[in-house]
């Protein structure tokens, strides 16, 4: 199964907070000051956030009655561009008027941790859950910035979050460690309830395809592959349909399936000569004379 990017996670959790906090503070008054205010805002949701900062830092002033929103808006807009000391420095003054203000603590705990310093937005990440302990972003991220060094620690932040965000994104991160950690019986529990709310999720169906074909449970594997090849514009069609292809051939002997499967993949576009030839070579495919043939003529042999 493909990993989870635990970077977009960062992001995942954080950004939704961001886009409402600039949503929530588009209403101010109607001056020059608040025209540029709400440039800025219109090309940070765009993601143009060197020209959302230019915008920002003219409608920026000491005497402005939203002084605080607009030195948020800008410290995130630093950010994401990767001016993150400039973000900081902005991030620390809000929090000298605000200490216990959980968004821009989020927001300054991301900064450290895209500025490379783990130690620091775990300390950070710390402070949120004291203040609240269910806090989702602090709970997810600092789970992230910590599964190589303290992969229990991460499991038990996770459960935490799943507890009382049981969504499939929590679920795929946390199945995830189960299973590098070798938790075979949490990860099956995990992933067949997460499933049975979000039954079209293809890192829930990948995981428990990947997880009974290796225990040899073919025809659950192939339950779940069947699913995956029926989902609506999936990515990864052909390398399911080649997969589901293997069992069939050379698990189930089921040869005649197979090979109507193995016709839909090549046909989806999956073409790694290499696996075909390895496919190929296994004792049942080699007694089918008619699928070698068929091979041979489409060029993969």
């Amino acid at each position: 199964m493909s990993g989870l990017c635990w970077a977009d996670s960062l992001k995942r959790v954080l950004i939704p907070f961001l886009v409402l906090f600039l949503v929530a503070c588009s209403s101010v008054p109607e001056d020059i000051a608040t025209e540029y205010y709400n440039i800025g805002n219109a090309y940070f949701d765009v993601g143009e956030y060197e020209k959302a900062i230019e915008y920002y830092s003219k409608a920026y002033s000491d005497d402005h009655l939203y002084k605080n929103r607009i030195r948020f808006n800008l410290a995130v807009a630093y950010t994401e561009s990767g001016r993150v000391s400039q973000a900081l420095t902005l991030f620390d003054l809000l929090l000298e008027q605000d200490p216990g203000n959980l968004l821009v603590l989020e927001s300054k705990a991301y900064a450290l941790y895209k500025l490379g310093d783990d130690e620091a937005a775990v300390s950070v990440y710390d402070r949120i859950l004291e203040l609240f302990e269910f806090n989702s972003a602090a709970l997810m991220n600092k789970a992230e910035i910590i599964k190589e060094t303290d992969a229990a620690e991460s499991i038990k932040l996770l459960e935490k979050l799943y507890e009382t965000a049981p969504d499939s994104f929590v679920a795929v991160a946390l199945g995830e460690l189960y299973r590098e950690n070798d938790q075979r019986e949490s990860f099956l529990r995990l992933y067949e309830e997460a499933v049975i709310v979000d039954e079209e999720n293809p890192l829930l169906l990948r995981g428990l395809a990947e997880f009974y074909y290796k225990d040899q449970l073919y025809y659950k594997a192939l339950e779940f592959y069947n699913k995956l090849v029926g989902l609506k514009n999936y990515a990864d069609l052909p390398e399911m349909l080649f997969r589901k292809a293997e069992i069939q051939l050379c698990d189930l002997d089921e040869s005649e399936a197979g090979f109507e499967t193995l016709i839909l993949a090549l046909d989806s576009g999956f073409s790694d000569k290499q696996r075909i030839k390895e496919l190929a070579q296994k004792e049942q495919v080699q007694e089918d004379v008619q699928l070698l043939e068929y091979l041979k003529v489409r060029g993969f042999l």
